[in-house]
C-alpha cells in the first residue's frame, strides 16, 4: 500500500498490486489493508505511534509528533547508501 499527499492536503491510498487509488473518503473496512504501521518515501520514514494502527481511524497529520515518529535524515541517508551499494 502506498499513499500520496496532494498539495490540497488530501490523502490517497494506492493498492500496489492493481494501481487502484482510494481517496481518504473511501478508506473503510472493505479495503484489503486494515492497519498502517509506517509510511515512507525517498526522503523520509515515519512510524505510526498512535494508540491504534487501524487504517480507518488513522490521523494522517504527519507533522504531529505525538502520532508520527520521524526517522532522522541521517538514518534515511544511510539506508539510501546501503541500497545503492547492494541493489
Amino acid at each position: 500500500m502506498k499513499y500520496s499527499l496532494h498539495a490540497t492536503g488530501a490523502i490517497e491510498i494506492w493498492e500496489p498490486n492493481t494501481g487502484v487509488r482510494y481517496p481518504e473518503s473511501q478508506i473503510n473496512d472493505k479495503l484489503a489493508y486494515r492497519t498502517i504501521d509506517c509510511i515512507f518515501n525517498d526522503s523520509q520514514f515515519l512510524a505510526n505511534i498512535q494508540p491504534s494502527n487501524s487504517l480507518q481511524g488513522c490521523d494522517f497529520d504527519f507533522d504531529d509528533k505525538k502520532k508520527w515518529k520521524h526517522l532522522s535524515i541521517d538514518a534515511v541517508n544511510s539506508i539510501k547508501r546501503y541500497l545503492n551499494i547492494y541493489f
